[in-house]
């Protein structure tokens, strides 16, 4: 007998959400040393060139920010797409 598990997965720019406590503690640890009060409130993560990305949405003093990371806690500056409609919520 073959028992299929389907797991549905929210996919985001090729992230595949997780857990927030699956981050990797050198990640936490940036977060707390860099974003003191931050609640880390969603996570994803998606491997480009060989190399795993997490991208993180935080919450400090009531505003939202989306950080990315290396699986060392290294912060990673998101290259910023021209986008032809800025009004489209991303």
């Amino acid at each position: 007998t073959t028992t299929e598990v389907t797991t549905e997965v929210e996919v985001q720019d090729d992230f595949t959400e997780i857990e927030v406590v699956e981050l990797p503690a050198a990640v936490t640890a940036a977060i707390t040393r860099d974003f003191a009060g931050a609640v880390t409130q969603e996570a994803w993560v998606k491997e480009k060139d060989g190399k795993v990305v997490y991208k993180i949405k935080i919450e400090v003093d009531g505003e939202k920010q989306k950080l990315y990371a290396d699986a060392e806690g290294n912060w990673i500056e998101k290259e910023k797409k021209d986008k032809k409609d800025k009004n489209k919520d991303s």
